[in-house]
């Protein structure tokens, strides 16, 4: 949660699979408020013992989330949760609160499918920071995972509790598309 501000709403996208699952646990045990997405509802449908709501679409995930984080197995997977006709990208460009919403890029998916990334965010009015994560089942269950962030430097202070929620070192990369992935 954020000091004396609004706590963030985070949905995470392939919160099925082994790290998108743990991912989205450490997320809600955190205190955050999670929607959540698999493409396999089933897959996610424990989370909700952690709070998390879980929904059928992207779209639906996006609702009233102020930050998407993607953990997606592939760029296509990636593009196709937020740049669709059910994808997240519509739904947080609708956003009327203050503040634009963030899409967190945590999959990793390489500099070209991450500048595929950048172009709609763009087009939408959402914050983009891309953020691979380093590490594998375990280290993702424990939190510990290493965080390579990149993007605005405003979006830090709102994307800060998520990052600290699911690893253990955030390392500084730039701009968007500077870490590398």
């Amino acid at each position: 949660m954020t000091n004396g501000q609004t706590t963030e709403v985070v949905a995470v996208l392939g919160a099925g699979g082994a790290i998108g699952f743990a991912t989205a646990r450490n997320i809600a045990r955190a205190g955050l408020p999670v929607r959540a997405w698999n493409r396999s509802r089933a897959k996610a449908e424990p989370l909700a013992q952690d709070g998390a709501v879980i929904t059928d679409t992207p779209a639906e995930a996006a609702e009233g989330a102020t930050i998407v984080l993607t953990m997606l197995a592939g760029a296509e997977a990636v593009v196709q949760s937020m740049d669709s006709d059910d994808g997240a990208l519509p739904v947080m460009a609708r956003r009327n609160d203050p503040g634009h919403p963030v899409w967190l890029q945590t999959s990793t998916i390489g500099e070209e499918a991450t500048r595929r990334c950048i172009g709609p965010a763009n087009n939408y009015g959402v914050g983009f920071v891309d953020a691979p994560v380093l590490g594998t089942r375990q280290p993702t269950e424990q939190g510990q995972l290493v965080v390579l962030e990149s993007g605005p430097e405003e979006a830090r202070p709102r994307t800060r509790a998520v990052l600290e929620a699911i690893g253990h070192r955030t390392i500084r990369a730039g701009e968007a598309g500077a870490a590398p992935s």
